[in-house]
């Protein structure tokens, strides 16, 4: 192990900081320094490095764009001949509410023959917690409001009473 000494300690390190952003000249490309800040800011020679890098970089960025929008006409060109097939998927993901407080929704049941209504009976038996059927609007689904945070019990839940629900329909959020 190298022991230094305490002149060593003593020496300040000098580094250039960008007059427009503050952070080291290293760092301006991150920062929100444009190009043209830095070529009114720093020496010349530091800009010819930047412009570099920058150049590289727009370059990059410039044929993934055009690939990328290349891939979404041929992608929107095969979704209006396809039909779009809707799987029968539960989708459970966990909503907080005022202060600490938390809302386990459930959507997707009655895609599987499933009443909400009997769901939330079951739901708030099982959790002795408050379950409650909320009605779509605006073209959303009917969901299950279950107060508190159960993601993962009621999945588990789910799969025990109703068999005709296999564990790869089910898709918890976070």
């Amino acid at each position: 192990m190298e022991i230094k000494t305490r002149e060593a300690i003593k020496e300040k390190q000098t580094i250039e900081y960008c007059k427009s952003c503050g952070l080291p000249t290293d760092y301006c490309e991150y920062g929100q320094c444009t190009k043209n800040k830095i070529l009114e800011h720093n020496e010349v020679s530091e800009t010819n490095k930047l412009d570099s890098k920058l150049n590289a970089s727009l370059k990059i960025d410039e044929t993934q764009i055009t690939q990328g929008s290349a891939q979404k006409k041929h992608e929107e060109s095969n979704s209006t001949k396809k039909k779009k097939i809707k799987q029968n998927v539960i989708t459970i993901k966990v909503e907080s509410r005022a202060r600490r407080k938390n809302v386990t929704v459930v959507i997707g049941l009655e895609l599987f023959d499933i009443q909400l209504s009997e769901a939330a009976k079951k739901f708030a038996k099982q959790f002795s917690c408050g379950a409650s059927v909320v009605k779509g609007t605006n073209g959303k689904p009917d969901h299950i409001d279950v107060q508190g945070d159960f993601d993962i019990t009621i999945a588990e839940f789910i799969l025990k009473i109703y068999p005709n629900v296999e564990p790869n329909n089910i898709v918890i959020k976070t």
